[in-house]
């Protein structure tokens, strides 16, 4: 990778599918030729679905695949050994699965915790690729997304699929053929959301989230987040924290409760948007957010045209409200920024022209240009559905090295 981090590619395979209590029963990584395979004797029985998706069998005599014996390794020792592989690359390690967000990455972390292992994982792995949300971005139109469509479909190959190693080859092989540029990866990569804040009048919206895997060193300094035992803390304070899935159910029960707002934030076609639609996949609630917004507006784009004229030297969102309002505030913490978009956004008073030409729907986040956007239906309803004062912001503050501007 461009950014000094080596991508693993690696897949598991366990008894069931229920993150939260499964055992691993194989574990394999590549990277290039390097090649790490290990299978585990699980405690918990299979289902009756993972025997036949995966052709594991567990008895007292150990461990079968396809009704050979295959030898198996304690899980701590399992989890030793794959950590030294992946020292072994001597740069930060990027994981990378087909959905290793819903399943590879959940299952490995809770693993890694039950034997205090988490933090020397850590210090190796800088965190997870999901090529699953990643192909839907590269390869619209095809047949299916699952990883045997996908082989079938730019590779011409079948292949023994749900077995942890041939999934990782043949993913490692379709990675190759995609080529995705960096900022493509930087979106389904390390970008976890840590607080997500809404503001609409009076009305806030402020949750917090333990992210699932490292905060970088250059995020923590910029927000003052921490992750300490499973705790998160904000310039060394404590937090009460959430599920994701119970924050973005939240967020969606509060965009509804405002009856279809536009949602308006700063640089947020290029990075909150991508970010939000990607977990709401992750936790199918993409179309009920959908149905609960009427248009996102990026107003860094806007502000550049309201105020091109003026000689600013800055149109991030800290500078505007330095310039324009005299005012300094809590930057990069995301109810601060928030309620200072929503201030700034009154003093633009921008018309309602220019909401349309710079609305665009979370779709076309990727494929389509806000002038493009804007002469679409939705935007036209869009812009017209609430008084402009009352338009909904939103930011997120995020684990990765990016940050809204």
């Amino acid at each position: 990778m461009a950014d000094n981090k080596v991508i693993v590619f690696f897949d598991l395979e366990a008894t069931g599918l229920d993150t939260t209590v499964c055992d691993i029963i194989q574990l394999a990584a590549i990277c290039e030729d390097q090649v790490f395979n290990v299978y585990i004797l699980p405690r918990r029985p299979l289902t009756e679905s993972a025997k036949q998706v995966t052709g594991f069998t567990a008895t007292s005599d150990g461990l079968f695949l396809r009704g050979t014996r295959v030898k198996t390794t304690p899980l701590i020792d399992a989890l030793s050994s794959f950590m030294a592989f992946l020292r072994s690359f001597s740069r930060p390690v990027v994981l990378a699965a087909h959905s290793a967000r819903r399943f590879d990455a959940p299952v490995l972390t809770r693993v890694l915790r039950q034997y205090s292992l988490m933090q020397e994982f850590q210090q190796v792995v800088h965190g997870f690729l999901d090529t699953f949300p990643l192909s839907k971005n590269l390869c619209r139109g095809v047949p299916g997304y699952s990883q045997q469509a996908l082989v079938q479909h730019f590779l011409g190959k079948s292949y023994n699929a749900h077995n942890a190693i041939e999934d990782a080859k043949m993913l490692q092989e379709l990675y190759k053929a995609w080529r995705p540029n960096r900022l493509n990866v930087l979106r389904y990569q390390n970008c976890e959301i840590v607080q997500l804040a809404a503001v609409s009048g009076d009305h806030s919206l402020n949750l917090y989230v333990v992210p699932r895997c490292r905060i970088q060193r250059g995020a923590a300094q910029v927000t003052g987040f921490r992750v300490r035992r499973q705790r998160l803390y904000q310039h060394h304070r404590p937090v009460l924290t959430n599920s994701l899935r119970e924050v973005l159910v939240s967020f969606i029960a509060f965009l509804q409760m405002l009856g279809r707002p536009l949602l308006v934030g700063h640089n947020i076609r290029r990075f909150d948007c991508p970010v939000i639609v990607r977990v709401l996949e992750e936790f199918d609630l993409r179309e009920k957010f959908e149905l609960s917004v009427s248009g996102c507006v990026d107003t860094l784009p806007l502000a550049r045209e309201m105020l091109k004229h003026r000689g600013l030297k800055s149109f991030g969102q800290e500078a505007l409200v330095s310039e324009l309002l005299g005012l300094n505030y809590k930057a990069h913490d995301a109810l601060g920024d928030v309620r200072a978009l929503q201030t700034l956004y009154r003093f633009l008073r921008p018309t309602p022209e220019l909401v349309r030409k710079h609305t665009f729907t979370l779709d076309r986040t990727d494929s389509e240009a806000p002038e493009a956007a804007a002469r679409t239906g939705e935007a036209r309803e869009a812009a017209e559905q609430r008084p402009l004062w009352e338009h909904f912001t939103q930011a997120v503050s995020l684990t990765g090295e990016q940050g809204p501007l």
